[in-house]
């Protein structure tokens, strides 16, 4: 079981971290891991450390400030009791009877909450999102053959608990991520309730996790590279220990269980970059199959910043409510 200790932070919007400008918030730190994913390089150093030298305080409820705001979860895993970081990432214009969408980046193998900032700060710093960073335990996040052995659900139940004390995080939550993170947003998205969409970034559903008839309707936007080694795009076993779908079967099998009524025909959107998309879907969800030719498991920086502008506008599509900032 898991335990909300509120071990907080503050960091307002003076410090270093927050007063960064957009234009330097690159992908450099997201790329360097996904290739260390692929290089199996589990020792990157983190970004924007600069938390770690924020004083704790306990209390049951921590107000949250503009900025950068982190928790601590403590889970028992393996009869040990660990510490698990969340971080909550608040824009600088103040929240009124609206409430922004609460978008979560979950890393990748070997990632941290902070490697993967610059994926949604910038969306953050232009005060369109709320930006929710949890840490996997040993860098990774437990799918059953990964170095972790942490229950991911009960650790995401009290990720959720801690939210549902804000009134501002009352909006919409969806869930980015990279490779073992975007593996993780397959599996959170079939298995609970809570997201409205995922975008997942070289990951397809492994198989055995695929949505039941319980699981709600969900936007997924999913993107690969065709050339992916690490998980191959045509599926199968991989070396991340999982036996994978393919992307293409990935992507009908969430399109299927959405009860989308149109499969457009495969379009190019960017320079070797096409686009399966299925419509008119149960709930106003859409299924949106991004393809990148002569690409593998690391997308690059340019892909990157081109496929986050493109499947946040997808996400648009899903927040097509009055109740929601954009």
């Amino acid at each position: 079981m898991s335990l909300l200790t509120l071990v907080g932070f503050v960091s307002c919007g003076t410090n270093e971290t927050n007063s960064i400008a957009s234009d330097e918030l690159s992908s450099d730190a997201v790329k360097s891991e996904i290739t260390a994913l692929e290089n199996g390089d589990e020792g990157q150093e983190e970004a924007n450390s600069d938390l770690d030298n924020e004083p704790d305080r306990r209390n049951t409820k921590v107000p949250l400030m503009i900025g950068r705001n982190e928790f601590h979860i403590e889970q028992t895993i393996n009869n040990e009791r660990v510490t698990r970081s969340v971080i909550i990432h608040l824009p600088s214009e103040p929240l009124t009877d609206d409430v922004y969408p609460v978008v979560f980046g979950i890393h990748g193998n070997g990632g941290t909450p902070q490697s993967v900032f610059s994926l949604l700060d910038r969306y953050v710093n232009a005060n369109q999102i709320i930006a929710i960073y949890p840490e996997g335990y040993l860098r990774s996040w437990n799918l059953g053959a990964e170095e972790s052995t942490a229950d991911e659900l009960e650790f995401i139940d009290n990720v959720m608990m801690l939210l549902d004390q804000y009134p501002e995080m009352r909006g919409r939550k969806f869930a980015v991520g990279l490779s073992n993170g975007a593996a993780l947003g397959h599996y959170l998205a079939a298995k609970t309730d809570y997201f409205t969409g995922i975008v997942t970034f070289v990951s397809p559903l492994i198989v055995g996790f695929e949505p039941s008839a319980d699981t709600k309707p969900v936007t997924v936007i999913q993107i690969s590279g065709e050339d992916d080694k690490l998980i191959p795009y045509e599926g199968g076993l991989s070396a991340v220990g999982h036996n994978f779908y393919g992307a293409v079967e990935s992507a009908a099998i969430w399109a299927s269980h959405n009860n989308c009524q149109i499969e457009s025909v495969t379009e190019d959107v960017l320079p070797d970059v096409t686009l399966r998309s299925y419509e008119q879907c149960d709930d106003s969800v859409v299924v949106h199959d991004y393809t990148a030719s002569n690409v593998g498991h690391n997308l690059g920086s340019g892909l990157l910043n081109s496929f986050i502008e493109r499947a946040m506008s997808d996400l648009q599509i899903t927040t097509n409510d009055d109740s929601v900032k954009r």
